[in-house]
């Protein structure tokens, strides 16, 4: 005779959809909030229809700002320094800084080619300020009804999750894929005018200004876009494994079968009491 099947029953454990429950309650709330700060402060020029855009002159008076911060920052620290090679070495570069300003900065762009990362940069904030709020909305209406071990919250939350992971994929591909490579060309080429030669003196400065420890690093035309791009990769490959973290821990522990049959019991208890009322 053969012999019955082993049932292997799951003793329910409530506590873990509550407390991811909770979790996406304060995540969803505050990650709602920040979005809508955002959507604030870029908002009206996706709305217009206005990109990301350097028009012919923009560059020009960029620089003429810029390099006149700049002397006036050279001239602060010539006089505040008394060691004197550091202040011969300061006034040399404030002289040669003054002493070559350049009034044709657009001819030395490739405006064309800045133009369009600033149009892939546009495209990257579109998708991710556009996406965020709804996933931040789906997650906190599946934290409400986790903390009440809803089946259909504990569905959505694994949905959520999924999605939130599949967009935080996408948006670190299309940036370390597509955006970051070609805004190193730009930047490379920005980085061999006098525009790009400001903008690396003031990255200098902020260096050793920062410096408490070994020597700074020291930017230079050749290597600048380098530097930028590597420092790009890093925050976007670490940016997407904190943004991973929550997710993949809620997607773990909801598809447990214990999470799985807490929220079934709550189901099953709701039925009963309502078989009850009725008779």
């Amino acid at each position: 005779m053969d012999s019955l099947p082993t049932v292997v029953t799951v003793a329910p454990k409530p506590g873990l959809p509550k407390v991811i429950g909770s979790l996406n309650v304060a995540f969803g709330f505050m990650l709602f909030l920040i979005g809508l700060e955002c959507l604030n402060l870029i908002g009206p020029s996706f709305t217009q229809n206005q990109p990301f855009k350097l028009e012919r002159g923009d560059a020009q008076s960029f620089y003429d700002q810029f390099r006149q911060r700049q002397i006036f920052e050279l001239q602060a620290r010539e006089e505040s320094t008394t060691d004197e090679s550091k202040k011969a070495a300061l006034r040399a570069e404030r002289l040669e800084l003054t002493a070559n300003p350049q009034k044709d900065i657009d001819k030395h762009l490739d405006l064309k080619s800045i133009n369009h990362v600033l149009l892939l940069l546009n495209w990257y904030f579109w998708a991710d300020f556009a996406t965020a709020p709804v996933l931040n909305l789906l997650m906190l209406a599946s934290g409400i009804g986790l903390t009440q071990l809803r089946i259909w919250a504990r569905k959505m939350a694994i949905w959520v999750a999924l999605l939130k992971i599949v967009r935080i994929l996408a948006l670190t591909f299309f940036f370390t894929i597509v955006v970051v490579p070609q805004a190193r060309r730009a930047i490379d080429g920005v980085a061999h005018t006098e525009l790009g030669k400001v903008i690396i003196m003031k990255a200098n400065a902020a260096q050793i200004k920062a410096s408490t420890g070994p020597p700074a690093v020291i930017y230079t035309a050749e290597d600048f876009a380098l530097w930028m791009a590597t420092m790009a990769y890093f925050c976007a490959v670490f940016g997407m494994i904190l943004c991973l973290i929550y997710p993949a821990i809620s997607l773990v522990i909801l598809t447990r079968p214990s999470v799985k049959a807490a929220c079934c019991l709550d189901e099953v208890s709701g039925t009963e009491e309502r078989e009850g009322e009725l008779s």
